[in-house]
Formats: structure tokens, C-alpha cells, sequence
């Protein structure tokens, strides 16, 4: 997957995308976000909402400002189950 996932989600379901868990607006997970994800992902201390341990790492993803959180889009799909979130914290 390209790291400009934007191409690939049309402009309009881009702006309505909302957190599934509390319908807050979503925005684009910046590199540095993805990077310190990254390297917690590869020291093995990631795990989903659900509790499953993360293990590949994220290319991109949608975060909420003041939830730590972030959906990842996988080829070019937004994963938006509440459950595949990965905690940030």
C-alpha cells in the first residue's frame, strides 16, 4: 500500500468517516505517529481494542485527536470495527 491513502478513499467518504466508538472526526495518522507506533509494534506491546497483540506493522491509519487510538487502513481499506482499533497507549 502507498503511503498516500487518501488517493485511494473517495474525497466525500473521507469527510464523513467518524470514530465508530464515539462518532468523532477522524483524521490522518501523521508519520511521526506511525513511526513511534512502529517501533512499539516491532518491541511487541501493541494490541487491538479486542486484545489481540499487533504484529505487522501500519503503513497508515485514521486517528481521533483526543482518543488513543488509531484505525488502520489496510490496502487502501479503512478498518473501522471499534474491536480492530489499536491502542496507542
Amino acid at each position: 500500500m502507498t503511503a498516500d491513502h487518501r488517493m485511494t478513499i473517495d474525497p466525500d467518504l473521507r469527510q464523513r468517516i467518524r470514530c465508530p466508538a464515539t462518532r468523532k472526526p477522524l483524521r490522518d495518522a501523521t508519520a511521526a505517529e506511525l513511526q513511534r507506533l512502529n517501533a512499539a509494534i516491532a518491541a511487541g506491546s501493541v494490541r487491538t481494542r479486542g486484545g489481540t497483540q499487533v504484529t505487522a506493522p501500519v503503513a497508515a491509519g485514521f486517528v481521533v485527536d483526543d482518543e488513543p487510538v488509531l484505525y488502520p487502513i489496510v490496502d487502501g481499506f479503512p478498518i473501522l470495527l471499534s474491536s480492530e482499533a489499536l491502542l496507542l497507549s
